[in-house]
């Protein structure tokens, strides 16, 4: 965090069990892909296979993609466990890290943080409404690529998935915002 933004007080990152979870599934992917041809491999014989393999380029590239979809699905779960969703809390704002965007937020510039379900979720997702200003003083809030669909009446979400559940962390950034912010 730079200077204007201040110093990180608090860090909450996504639940870690979410991450490990998808990590294990696709090792388990990973271990079926590979026994299944080491099982066919063992049926027919492992030269026998091999042949068979290189008689037929189309095989040979199916079973290589296949691999490499496996191994590529292991490897971006094992990098989204460590290098999860964090939200860090600072006395100027907060700043959230996520795949696809990183931003910080003036607390001024939050109007009320609220909890909401989209409409094509059954998760509640944490968000924020902004002040009337906060749009034309912010030049982060002028892009609007920077903004997802909307499915939610909130100005602007952090998702869900955080640790101690989406309400707990409502209540939390409620506390920070009327504690630091100028209004």
């Amino acid at each position: 965090m730079s200077d204007d933004e201040g110093v990180a007080l608090l860090v909450i990152r996504t639940a870690r069990w979410r991450t490990l979870a998808s990590v294990v599934i696709s090792a388990i992917g990973v271990v079926v892909i590979f026994g299944v041809w080491g099982w066919v491999a063992s049926i027919i014989g492992f030269r026998r296979y091999l042949t068979l393999l290189e008689a037929s380029p189309f095989n040979a590239v199916m079973t290589g993609v296949i691999a490499l979809m496996g191994l590529s699905l292991l490897g971006h779960s094992i990098y989204r466990h460590f290098r999860s969703d964090t939200l860090i809390l600072s006395d100027k704002g907060f700043r959230f890290r996520m795949p696809e965007r990183a931003r910080f937020v003036r607390w001024d510039d939050v109007k009320q943080f609220r909890v909401e379900r989209p409409k094509d979720s059954m998760y509640s997702v944490v968000g924020w409404d902004h002040h009337d200003d906060a749009l034309s003083g912010n030049p982060v809030w002028q892009n609007p690529n920077l903004e997802d669909v909307r499915k939610t009446t909130l100005d602007a979400e952090i998702g869900s998935y955080w640790e101690g559940g989406a309400e707990a962390v409502c209540v939390t950034l409620e506390q920070w915002r009327k504690r630091y912010s100028g209004s």
